[in-house]
């Protein structure tokens, strides 16, 4: 049987338990994509590999491939977010994103520009720089982005007169008060909220997680970023729901 050796650069999405003492990892790799790996012996106390083979674990992983599976010869963790595993906020939110990057992607289609968003949120969370709710948006937004939904911010999705704070948005863009369909989600527009969104869209990665807004336009940014994560992915997530426990105490 023929074997390849792999070096992969990536992060821990999701563990999944098999029989006693081993469990499979969905890690993505840069440049590999999701990817599936077997761990062999890896709840043994002397195994190892807890920490670079843990959920969340950012490691080089060092991995044999036959044709039919990936086997774990051994990780050298690089960083592990510790902190998200002692504040229940920060972990709540870190298992939102994995979740949601782990459900959108397919196995083996690299994906490097969602794997530095998950890094960079998973920094941000881990070390409190700005309110997580805002990371979160920040993190909505730009993965509906890299997915190829992007919402029309600059004028009025019918009548293309160019948007202002007298607009309202919706989940396919602003739309102005004369255009505005009875019935639909929208949030009124202020104009702090419709500068936020255009910079989240248009700013580089590195300086989307240093900015910082009033707690009302944190809450307005929220309710439209994750109704666009509902209504555009259509994912099933069993995160969510303690995520929005987490948020009513904050």
């Amino acid at each position: 049987m023929s074997t390849n050796l792999l070096t992969i650069r990536g992060i821990v999405l999701k563990e999944t338990p098999v029989g006693e003492a081993d469990k499979f990892i969905t890690i993505l790799g840069k440049d590999y994509g999701k990817v599936s790996v077997s761990v062999k012996g890896a709840k043994r106390v002397r195994n190892g590999l807890t920490a670079g083979t843990s959920l969340f674990s950012y490691s080089d992983f060092y991995i044999a491939e036959t044709k039919k599976r990936m086997y774990l010869n051994s990780a050298e963790p690089i960083e592990t977010f510790y902190n998200l595993r002692n504040d229940l906020s920060a972990l709540a939110y870190g298992s939102y994103f994995l979740e949601i990057v782990n459900k959108l992607l397919f196995e083996n289609m690299p994906s490097n520009n969602i794997l530095l968003l998950l890094l960079k949120s998973l920094t941000a969370v881990s070390k409190n720089i700005i309110p997580n709710k805002l990371i979160s948006s920040i993190f909505e937004l730009k993965i509906l982005e890299y997915n190829g939904y992007r919402p029309e911010i600059n004028e009025c999705i019918n009548c293309r007169k160019p948007s202002d704070k007298n607009f309202f948005i919706t989940f396919e863009g602003t739309v102005c008060e004369n255009c505005l369909a009875k019935g639909c989600f929208h949030i009124p527009l202020n104009e702090t909220l419709l500068y936020t969104i255009r910079y989240i869209l248009t700013a580089e990665l590195n300086r989307l997680f240093t900015f910082k807004v009033s707690t009302k336009t944190i809450n307005s940014l929220s309710s439209f970023s994750r109704h666009l994560i509902k209504t555009q992915l259509n994912l099933n997530l069993k995160s969510i729901n303690f995520l929005k426990e987490i948020e009513e105490f904050q």
